[in-house]
């Protein structure tokens, strides 16, 4: 009997050593993948789902500018443009999408999303988005299963606009010295004017 209860034992005990480690590789090999479909070391690559709004990312109080199934797009502020992939990471697979200011003063990028493949690629760093960054920023999608840039299924950014500081106005006491300057130099311009007359005569 306590035969049997050993032997019990021991199955549950393996059972569950087998349980762990399938686990534990299940997660190593989730992670492994995940390192391997991160296309871009400026972003964060996301496995499934679109967060498709900027509060669902933090930014509650931004304008949201994109395509959900790829495409350009834009508004008065900012456009993003989907186009071959030419930048440093496997130029000529994939897509990429590009950011252009449209001369609004105070815009600041704060996040962009890519997806693609399932994935998605997040970029946060203010270093790498616009306005710090030029027009060719080279946002892609993270890398498909077969490690390449992926096509671009969907995109979009946040920004806010920052206010602009107002042009310093001309203190009100420097305006009574001008026009007392003024008044000055007109009584003695007509004073010299009544001086050569007198002369004349």
């Amino acid at each position: 009997m306590r035969a049997n209860s050993l032997r019990g034992g021991w199955v549950v005990r393996g059972s569950t050593a087998v349980l762990v480690g399938g686990l534990l590789l299940g997660l190593t090999s989730s992670a492994a993948w995940a390192s391997d479909c991160t296309s871009d070391h400026r972003a964060k690559a996301t496995f499934g789902g679109n967060p498709k709004a900027c509060r669902a990312l933090g930014y509650r109080g931004d304008t949201w500018v994109g395509s959900n199934s790829g495409h350009d797009a834009g508004d008065p502020e900012l456009a993003g443009r989907v186009q071959n992939n030419d930048g440093p990471v496997q130029p000529g697979y994939g897509q990429e999408v590009d950011l252009g200011m449209r001369g609004v003063p105070g815009v600041v990028v704060d996040v962009v999303v890519v997806g693609g493949a399932g994935w998605y690629n997040t970029y946060r760093d203010h270093a790498d988005l616009p306005p710090g960054r030029g027009s060719q920023e080279h946002y892609i999608p993270p890398f498909d299963g077969d490690h390449h840039v992926s096509w671009v299924s969907y995109w979009f950014t946040c920004y806010h606009v920052d206010p602009q500081p107002a042009l310093p106005e001309v203190p009100q006491t420097l305006e009574v010295p001008l026009a007392g300057g003024a008044i000055f130099a007109a009584f003695m311009f007509v004073q010299h004017r009544r001086r050569k007359v007198v002369s004349a005569s």
